[in-house]
């Protein structure tokens, strides 16, 4: 992530920030989490950088889960690449 959305999320839970990032494209709020502002390139970047979809649902508490599903995705991208060559 960039500085400047680093410091915007400070110490933010992911369910604060990701669902703000949501209204950031859905509700056309102001640009606080960089310039994704729609749905479409949201969900492109969460699975380029292998990011669960279930983000959105998720709290602290979640971590674990968490690493656990991004570990799964970034074997598939992994594996897709590899075989790709």
């Amino acid at each position: 992530m960039q500085q400047e959305i680093n410091i915007n999320i400070g110490a933010k839970s992911p369910d604060i920030y990701f669902n703000d990032l949501q209204k950031q494209c859905t509700e056309q709020m102001p640009l606080r989490y960089g310039g994704i502002d729609n749905m479409n390139e949201l969900m492109y970047n969460l699975k380029t950088h292998c990011i669960p979809e279930s983000i959105f649902d998720m709290t602290v508490e979640n971590y674990g889960e968490f690493l656990e599903q991004r570990r799964k995705l970034m074997a598939q991208k992994m594996k897709n690449y590899y075989y790709s060559l």
